[in-house]
């Protein structure tokens, strides 16, 4: 197989019905698809001999994922969340950019929201939180990652950046892959003619959302450089105000408090990049900011230290 098209099945049924409908019907030749589900999940249309349907007992959009990864056996790995739905010809692009550069890690899609805005990646900011990127005709998007509701991913890369993090959402996961893929100098790029529609998940409640940022912003902390704690307090200030004088402030603040003490007392917040020196080594990012290159080389120094 030369892809493998991951859709977890979270969410209403119908939306990964609309999902798999678009996927099946403009599917590309070599092209295996694996549905990640609860192990309660039924399959009502009996789509077994079109969809490798793979149980996982993880329920979290994350969990199922990391099933899906795993059974996959392609070279390339294309996440698609549930609701999204895809174009004619969307991955014959990304395939074919893979192969042009060697040094590419993921690819971000054109993402066409309900607004007709056009999202092309994901930017992390330093501080626990990232922002999606608006496609532009003019100027080449600059992203450090792609957003996780329509990525691709070579998978050595994958196991580069390591295990994800169940406890995350689908929103703060799309700033922690970033940030990894940020830390070690990995190239992500915008495929502007890969389009797909949907919309870009949620953010949960204030609580949650606050503590999942702190997690984030622990993490990667060692490797964004000294405006990290100002990113991470801008971040912060704009997660609690966002909800205003309400009950939504108090809990949001109480998540910010909780996840600080969570990272920084417990292990599960601490990163390492996979055991592939050689594969970290191999992707320089050639548009590196003097920031980013230091970020680097305390990647690799960490590897060559272990």
């Amino acid at each position: 197989m030369r892809l493998s098209i991951i859709v977890p099945a979270t969410g209403p049924q119908s939306a990964l019905d609309n999902s798999l409908v678009s996927v099946l019907e403009n599917l590309p030749d070599q092209t295996e698809v694996l549905v990640p589900h609860h192990e309660e999940y039924e399959d009502p249309y009996d789509l077994g001999e079109e969809v490798t349907f793979v149980a996982s007992p993880q329920a979290a959009p994350i969990g199922l994922l990391k099933a899906g990864i795993a059974a996959s056996q392609s070279e390339f790995i294309h996440v698609l969340m549930n609701g999204v739905e895809v174009t004619a010809g969307w991955t014959e692009p990304v395939i074919q950019r893979f192969k042009r550069d060697s040094s590419l890690a993921a690819v971000s899609t054109t993402i066409r929201d309900s607004k007709q805005s056009k999202i092309a990646g994901i930017r992390y900011r330093g501080g626990g939180s990232a922002s999606a990127v608006r496609a532009s005709r003019r100027n080449k998007a600059s992203i450090d990652g792609p957003c996780l509701e329509a990525s691709f991913f070579r998978k050595s890369s994958i196991e580069t950046l390591g295990e994800l993090d169940e406890q995350l959402c689908i929103r703060q996961t799309n700033a922690d892959m970033a940030a990894r893929l940020k830390s070690c100098g990995l190239a992500c790029e915008h495929e502007s003619d890969s389009v797909v529609r949907g919309e870009l998940s949620s953010l949960p409640s204030g609580y949650l959302s606050s503590r999942q940022l702190e997690r984030v912003y622990r993490r990667h902390r060692p490797r964004m450089g000294r405006t990290a704690p100002l990113m991470h307090l801008m971040a912060t200030t704009a997660n609690v105000t966002r909800h205003g004088p309400s009950w939504g402030l108090l809990t949001s603040t109480l998540g910010h408090c909780w996840g600080n003490l969570q990272a920084r007392w417990s292990a599960e917040t601490h990163w390492e990049p996979g055991d592939r020196e050689s594969t970290i080594l191999k992707f320089p990012n050639k548009n590196a900011t003097a920031d980013d290159r230091g970020a680097e080389d305390l990647c690799v120094e960490d590897r060559r230290a272990a």
